[in-house]
């Protein structure tokens, strides 16, 4: 009976008194061990994943948001994340074919502007002082409309793509504008003051020369400065080599220099290149050079005395 009772104390713990009933030692002492089980009883469901490493399905495992998955609270705010999104609305793609009204709705959705000129295209810093083409500009807001693309991203391709465009032909722009300065300045050295007289003497007189091709003078009015300029320096060279400026004006046989009064220098002037024109000893390559200064005098002339009222003609 002694080891009976041992056994019915051994139950007790577990909370079973069918344990003991068996009546054996052994029995007995197996229920004493289940006294851990009492444990289990102070607590819920435990879940097995809490403190676990979370377990990636196989076919999940290249996917990049199941490898961004720290843990499983972790998971819990995705999903939570997730549900919030499920039920707004979504912006559907119009399908090939659709209504122009699927179309516009659409783009709409994505930022269009709702005319073409919602578009505002500004000047990059490097360009600031340089004024908008508005016939380009309004072209691409238009293309921009028709194509569905948003104010933001329009805007952010044409200041981009100025940048770039600016970035490449920086190089051209300089040396363009230096070429520019070089022309002025090479103009004010050969030309002076009065660019536009001796510009419009040089050209009389490439008109002059023409003879029985005087049908050719219309290309000479459509030569621009840049393309004249290169050929009255090299005669205006020709001349200072071979004549000299003084003996145009004051060379052998000629009238003496000018006086000062418009009217009585432009009569000699006038002289002058009557004598040099009749003058049938003068060879052909000295009479043009000795014309092309004296038209430039003349032209020089005629400038003063429009600014000073003055007729030469009377």
């Amino acid at each position: 009976m002694t080891t009976g009772q041992a056994g019915t104390g051994g139950g007790a713990p577990t909370g079973g008194a069918g344990t003991g009933a068996t009546g054996g030692a052994p029995t007995g002492a197996a229920g004493a061990t289940g006294a851990t089980g009492g444990t289990g009883a102070t607590g819920g469901v435990k879940d097995k994943r809490i403190n676990t490493n979370i377990q990636v399905p196989e076919k999940y495992k290249s996917e990049k948001w199941a490898g961004e998955v720290k843990d499983l609270p972790d998971l819990w705010d995705k999903m939570a994340g997730l549900q919030k999104l499920v039920g707004k609305e979504k912006v559907a793609i119009p399908q090939p074919g659709a209504p122009q009204e699927e179309f516009d709705a659409f783009y709409t959705k994505l930022g269009r502007p709702e005319s073409p000129d919602g578009y505002e295209f500004k000047r990059i810093d490097s360009l600031k002082d340089v004024a908008r083409n508005a016939d380009i500009d309004n072209g691409m807001k238009k293309i921009f409309f028709e194509n569905g693309v948003s104010k933001a991203a329009g805007e952010k391709i044409v200041t981009e793509y100025e940048a770039l465009v600016y970035d490449l032909t920086k190089p051209t722009i300089e040396a363009e504008a230096q070429r520019n300065l070089d022309f002025q300045k090479l103009a004010d050295e050969v030309l002076g003051e009065d660019k536009g007289a001796a510009i419009e003497a040089f050209k009389a007189v490439m008109r002059e020369s023409l003879g029985d091709k005087a049908h050719l003078a219309d290309k000479i009015e459509g030569m621009s400065n840049d393309e004249l300029l290169p050929l009255i320096v090299f005669s205006k060279n020709i001349h200072d080599k071979y004549v000299g400026e003084n003996r145009v004006i004051n060379g052998p046989g000629h009238s003496p220099a000018l006086s000062g009064d418009l009217k009585t220098d432009f009569r000699t002037l006038s002289s002058q290149k009557i004598a040099i024109k009749n003058d049938k000893n003068m060879p052909e390559h000295i009479k043009k050079l000795k014309l092309t200064n004296i038209n430039t005098e003349m032209m020089k002339l005629g400038t003063k005395a429009k600014e000073k009222g003055i007729n030469l003609f009377e």
